[in-house]
């Protein structure tokens, strides 16, 4: 038995990339360049990527998803095809996007969490436009110095 989480996401090129994970190993089996956002296009897609892997469709226990319609639509989500295969499987949200929404909205709500972020955003995005700062801060033996990333918006 085994579950699967699927999640798309925008690389630097601009095209959407799913990643496939098999969550009993807690290992990323696939990340597949998408040609499609429909729930069809992804059931599918899954269902490619667990045959290449041998493993039975019918096995699958559970799945993860965030709360794209895609994903979750009660008809053509991928989860409602995908237990038209396994219809003893589970969807279950993936909780850190909710965390990520719980938290967006929280800090849209109250100003002075709203401006600390937009600063410590800005100070990354200062830092990371230039490559010559990047090389500056990455060069530093401060072990509390980490890798600086921007605050994202989520999509949904």
């Amino acid at each position: 038995m085994y579950s699967v989480q699927i999640d798309t996401t925008q690389d630097i090129t601009a095209h959407d990339q799913c990643s496939v994970i098999d969550t009993v190993h807690e290992r990323l089996v696939a990340v597949i360049r998408c040609e499609a956002s429909t729930g069809q296009y992804f059931a599918q897609l899954v269902n490619d990527v667990l045959e290449t892997m041998d493993l039975d469709v019918k096995r699958c226990i559970g799945n993860s998803t965030d709360r794209a319609s895609n994903m979750q639509g009660q008809y053509k989500g991928f989860s409602a095809l995908h237990s038209e295969k396994c219809p003893t499987q589970i969807h279950v949200w993936c909780y850190s996007h909710i965390l990520n929404l719980v938290l967006s909205d929280t800090t849209q709500c109250v100003l002075a969490i709203g401006s600390l972020f937009s600063l410590m955003n800005n100070i990354a995005v200062f830092f990371r436009e230039s490559y010559q700062k990047m090389n500056i801060w990455e060069e530093s033996k401060d072990p509390r110095r980490r890798r600086l990333t921007s605050i994202e918006e989520t999509r949904w």
